[in-house]
């Protein structure tokens, strides 16, 4: 199978231009957004290439039935892995200073790119949501879980560690229910009074 790695560099391309707008309207350091946005899908995105299109030369004619002999070739993929993502900027993997500073701008880009790839929601994002998406992933359990009740505490934690202003109550619900819409978390079959995180989700592409 020949497979096109030109059109997976440029499916990269896409993706890292679409993170580096994103920042250039939210980065307070527009010279970093380049690289930021490299980062970022360095740590986020998981690409493989498609088939090329293969050249085969027919006779004009045409089947019964209307059908004419035209191959398919296999789609390249995309992975979105949001929770390596996280963990990356926990770590400090990322060389730029804005997200050293604040972790969850990182994953506020990677949010809109999950939306505007694979879910399709057209929700309000927000920092607020980058940031209570961060904290459930920096205290989870071991099954990827972490309690209702325990979700707005985690996020002030996190953010009072970046000295940002706490989330209230209503503001926490509200960012849970709309990554709920976005299946970035839902509740286990088994518990309303958990949240399990969605790790990875993937799409095709031509």
């Amino acid at each position: 199978m020949d497979l096109d790695y030109d059109r997976a560099e440029r499916k990269k391309a896409e993706l890292i231009d679409a993170v580096e707008s994103v920042l250039a309207a939210t980065s307070a350091i527009a010279d970093e957004d380049r690289q930021t946005a490299l980062e970022i899908i360095s740590n986020y995105a998981s690409i493989s290439p498609p088939e090329k299109e293969r050249m085969v030369i027919q006779l004009i004619t045409m089947n019964h039935g209307g059908r004419g002999g035209a191959e398919s070739t296999k789609a390249g993929n995309v992975q979105f892995n949001i929770g390596k993502l996280c963990i990356a900027a926990s770590k400090g993997a990322f060389a730029t200073v804005a997200v050293s500073k604040t972790p969850w701008l990182a994953v506020f880009a990677a949010l809109i790119l999950w939306d505007e790839f694979w879910a399709c929601t057209k929700v309000s994002l927000s920092e607020e949501v980058a940031s209570v998406l961060y904290a459930m992933w920096m205290h989870k359990d071991a099954d990827r879980c972490i309690a209702t009740n325990d979700v707005e505490a985690k996020v002030n934690i996190e953010r009072a560690k970046r000295s940002q202003s706490s989330l209230t109550s209503a503001q926490v619900r509200t960012c849970c229910k709309t990554l709920e819409q976005l299946s970035c978390i839902k509740h286990p079959k088994d518990s309303r009074t958990k949240w399990w995180l969605c790790e990875w989700v993937r799409f095709s592409y031509r």
